[in-house]
Formats: structure tokens, sequence, C-alpha cells
């Protein structure tokens, strides 16, 4: 009887430590290094798990940096800028590039598998845009959706024209309130912070 109760005990704890190791998971994913490029109008090919670039997909924000084969490291959460995401893989808000200023993530999309879907930046800026949906195209990340609220969902729960972080009442996507007023979010002033070292190799692969 009290061998069945320690097993029991046992069972109870590795199943805990499982699910606990499967949330940690969801909430915080790389980039598949067999799926990683996308394509720069003016950049070239775009490596999201470039050597040294540790880019890192949470439920709020995409961080480290993205190699370009012409212009060097995208920085993807700068001083002043970052790119955000919502918890329902819609993505937002501006890395920056060295040579090439701001790029907006608006328009971009980790769908329900962790593909990246969709295009960055504006064709009239220096940067051009960035296509994840070319024909060669592939990112992938083991993120995946987390549960959103009002101010990470993507939508205008309150109908007031203001989505998210857009709207004043939402100091931060964990919030599950939207209201009026928010303020409009623009390029931001240009970083401070170094890019990490250069990488050895930039091929596609």
């Amino acid at each position: 009887m009290q061998n069945k109760t320690k097993f029991k005990l046992l069972l109870l704890f590795l199943v805990t430590i499982f699910c606990f190791a499967n949330f940690a998971l969801a909430a915080e994913g790389t980039i598949d290094p067999d799926y990683k490029y996308a394509w720069g109008e003016n950049m070239g090919w775009l490596n999201f798990a470039a050597t040294n670039g540790d880019v890192v997909v949470s439920d709020t924000a995409l961080t480290g940096y993205v190699w370009s084969e012409n212009y060097g490291w995208i920085n993807l959460a700068p001083t002043n800028g970052g790119v955000d995401n919502n918890c329902s893989g819609i993505l937002s808000g501006y890395a920056w590039s060295e040579g090439l200023g701001w790029i907006d993530f608006t328009g971009v999309t980790i769908n329900s598998v962790g593909e990246f879907t969709g295009m960055a930046g504006n064709a009239e800026d220096p940067a051009g845009r960035i296509n994840f949906d070319c024909l060669n195209c592939d990112v992938r990340t083991d993120w995946r959706h987390c549960i959103a609220t009002q101010c990470s969902d993507g939508n205008d729960n309150d109908n007031d024209g203001k989505i998210d972080l857009e709207d004043s009442d939402c100091s931060s996507t964990a919030d599950n309130k939207e209201s009026p007023d928010g303020p409009v979010r623009n390029p931001p002033s240009a970083p401070t912070a170094a890019p990490p070292s250069v990488i050895s190799t930039t091929e596609v692969q």
C-alpha cells in the first residue's frame, strides 16, 4: 500500500513537470535552423537563425538579431523601438538596421503552426520590404499562440479605432481592458545599442 502511494506521488510529480515544461515552451520559442530565411527586396536574404543572432519569440515580443547578407545585423529589440507580438502571432513595431533605419513589422503574422507570413517594411523606405511568402522564403518558430487579452488580441474591443497598446488603458499586453485615446506608435528615435559580432558565414543553405 505504501509503495502504491509513493508511485502515485511520483507519477503526479512527473505529470506536473511535463505540463510546466510544455507551458514554458509555449511562452518562448526560437527559430527553426532548417527554416530561417526571408527575402528583403533591398537587403537580400535575411537569416533569422544566424550564429550569434539569438532570435527569441515570446508572447509579447521578438528579440535578438537577424542577419542581412548585404547590410549586416538587424536589431529586433532596439532602444526606443522593438518588434511586438500580441500573443496571437500578430506582429507590430519597429526593428532597426544601422545602415537602413527603421523597419516596420506591421503586416507580419506567425500562424498557429509557427510559420511567419506576410510582408514587413514599406517600399518607399530605404530598407524596402521583407517578404516571408516568396518561393524560397520559409521562417518558422516553435513558439505557439497564447491566450490573448483585450490588450494583446489584435482587435478593437471598444470600437474606438485604437487597437491593443494604442489604447491608453493598455499599459501592457497583460491588461484585459481597452479604452480610448491611446498614443499612436510612430517610428521612434534611433537606438544606441551596438550589434553583436559579425557571423562567419552568410550563405543561404
